[in-house]
């Protein structure tokens, strides 16, 4: 059990960083791109090199590994036996509510808000959500090297993922607040790089849960994982929208009061998400792992 947790740390640390070039082309290379050409030239170029990967996957990628085919049943009852264990939840929903709010924000809402409150430029939000996508790399390497090394020593992620998750509250609510200056210096720019950092500490959700399971069993956790972060990113993208709009734009811009709201429920929700899982005996406890269901 012992190194097949470090080998799911491991690849975590190794493949999840590569998830994070996707948001780092979709900020300042974008911005440089609809200079040349406009949105629809962009997709057709992100088709196009979609396509070229899948080929050379295809290609270049065997299929070495043979696994006994399992029935409909067996399917089902390994689902339901997810759903319902308890530390499942405990930790994938704020887990899937601190991502799902990440993904909605970062892709969708932190550029309004830099331009309606923080007054910033088209091409200064492009930098933003570079330094963000940068942010989003590094905090998911340092994270992840760091679960590593305590999977090592026998210890278990989770006061690393219940620090990081709630240290990202902080800028989340100065977000939040619209707080675009401090002491003289502007702060706008650095408050969501800030919170994608810290967020990418949720990630060790996937070990974390993974873990108390039977290795055949990974894949299933880990997709209901990503079931609960998809499902609550749509949930966030549209519902931070129908918060906003209830205040009418003035001149194309929302009021500070729209945004505070909106992203004020967001931080109030992932907190609230949190507080059975930091009193549980999960967090309390000094050992690394709780062992795989039966």
């Amino acid at each position: 059990d012992g190194i097949r947790d470090v080998a799911v740390t491991g690849v975590q640390t190794c493949a999840l960083p590569i998830c994070g070039v996707g948001a780092l082309t979709a900020s300042m290379p974008v911005e440089l791109a609809l200079r040349a050409t406009d949105w629809r030239g962009v997709f057709m170029g992100l088709s196009l090199a979609t396509l070229l990967v899948a080929a050379v996957v295809l290609w270049k990628v065997p299929e070495r590994f043979e696994s006994r085919q399992e029935t409909w049943p067996e399917l089902f009852d390994g689902l339901r036996r997810v759903f319902a264990t308890p530390v499942f939840w405990l930790v994938s929903l704020p887990f899937g509510l601190a991502f799902g709010v990440f993904q909605a924000v970062q892709g969708l809402w932190i550029a309004p808000w830099l331009s309606d409150v923080a007054g910033l430029s088209r091409a200064d939000i492009g930098e933003a959500l570079l330094v963000s996508a940068l942010g989003m790399i590094v905090g998911l390497i340092l994270f992840g090297s760091l679960s590593d090394r305590l999977t090592r020593q026998g210890r278990s992620g989770m006061r690393l993922f219940c620090l990081g998750t709630c240290l990202a509250l902080l800028p989340l609510g100065a977000i939040a607040l619209g707080l675009v200056s401090l002491a003289g210096y502007d702060i706008a720019w650095t408050l969501f790089p800030l919170a994608t950092f810290f967020l990418m500490a949720a990630s060790l959700g996937y070990a974390i849960v993974s873990s108390h399971f039977p290795p055949q069993m990974a894949g299933r956790v880990n997709t209901s994982i990503n079931l609960l972060v998809m499902g609550f990113s749509f949930l966030f993208q549209w519902g931070i929208g129908a918060v906003i709009a209830l205040w009418p734009p003035s001149q194309g811009r929302y009021p500070l009061e729209a945004y505070q709201t909106a992203f004020g429920l967001c931080v109030v929700v992932i907190a609230v998400a949190m507080l059975p899982l930091l009193g549980s005996r999960h967090v309390r406890g000094s050992t690394a792992q709780g062992g795989p269901v039966s």
